[in-house]
């Protein structure tokens, strides 16, 4: 057995060195990149769903009463409303999260009573990702 030292010699000595070159996008295909690349902005520019569910606010919701569900924003879309703390929103993954609301809980999480959710998680934490 050879030590650590040793080994990282051998390593070196018989791998091939990358040369650090810069090419245009198009001729980037098939390449690896050297450094880590930054976006300056984030992409999406805004909070979005990860599910199909419910946004609404966590911070005020009281955890007993259901929630009136207000409309529905579909993928893409956004919403002009803004939520009161007794109303949610049908929301459908990758539309943006409305203003008054900080959490979105998943489809799968909630029962629908005419036109209230009742969530029927006892774990439900706040996060849009829920």
């Amino acid at each position: 057995m050879i030590n650590v030292t040793e080994a990282k010699k051998l390593i070196l000595e018989n791998c091939n060195q990358a040369r650090i070159e810069t090419v245009t996008l198009l001729e980037a295909n098939g390449c690896i990149l050297a450094e880590t690349v930054v976006s300056p902005i984030d992409s999406p520019p805004f909070h979005q769903s990860a599910v199909d569910g419910y946004a609404f606010s966590y911070d005020y919701w009281n955890k007993k009463n259901e929630l009136l569900i207000k409309g529905e924003i579909q993928t893409g879309n956004f919403s002009n409303s803004i939520l009161d703390p007794t109303e949610a929103i049908r929301i459908y993954t990758g539309a943006a999260i409305p203003d008054g609301s900080d959490t979105v809980v998943m489809q799968e999480k909630v029962d629908i009573n005419e036109i209230k959710i009742i969530f029927n998680d006892e774990h439900l934490l706040k996060g849009y990702y829920v």
